[in-house]
């Protein structure tokens, strides 16, 4: 639940958000938040700002661009260690 000292809230309600990404207005519902703050751990004051088909899309573009990472380190410990 984060750094609070409050206890979690007795019950939760569906909030309604707008995706940061492609504007279409979502519900992020009740039964969501119970699972994010209680099984995953998700800090205590976080909100949806993502639909699922964008968190979708963040999540693939993070894997890509993790992945050009760790290519370019490799590329260029080789170039240095003078195997290129």
């Amino acid at each position: 639940m984060g750094n609070t000292y409050s206890s979690p809230p007795e019950y939760y309600y569906d909030i309604e958000f707008t995706c940061v990404d492609c504007g279409v207005v979502q519900n992020w519902t009740a039964k969501q938040q119970k699972w994010w703050y209680e099984e995953a751990g998700g800090y205590f004051f976080s909100t949806a700002v993502r639909c699922r088909e964008c968190r979708k899309k963040e999540k693939k573009r993070i894997e890509e661009a993790r992945k050009t990472h760790i290519e370019g380190i490799k590329k260029k410990s080789i170039k240095q260690n003078g195997k290129a």
